[in-house]
């Protein structure tokens, strides 16, 4: 199929909205908690026994950063936030 019949099956080349969500800084902690626990798990099994305490808490930022940005993806879908008409045709929507 042609891009043109692609366009005309979703409403029309200007009817089709894609869903982008908005940048999120929580990637920035994910970053640090893999940094940390690389870190810590080279430094510990080179004999800096320290270093455990350093995998535990990238292990606990982790978690932190999961708990929050999944608590932020919830308030944002429970708020309509991206409600019908908000997102691309592919989505389901």
């Amino acid at each position: 199929m042609s891009d043109s019949g692609h366009a005309a099956s979703h409403g029309g080349a200007h009817g089709t909205h894609y869903f982008v969500p908005e940048p999120s800084h929580w990637m920035i902690f994910g970053s640090l908690a893999l940094l940390c626990m690389a870190t810590g798990a080279a430094s510990w099994f080179n004999g800096w026994h320290s270093g455990q305490f350093v995998v535990y808490a990238g292990l606990a930022i982790l978690v932190f950063m999961m708990w929050h940005w999944f608590g932020d993806v919830i308030r944002e879908s429970e708020g309509s936030r991206y409600g019908p008409g908000k997102m691309s045709p592919s989505v389901g929507a």
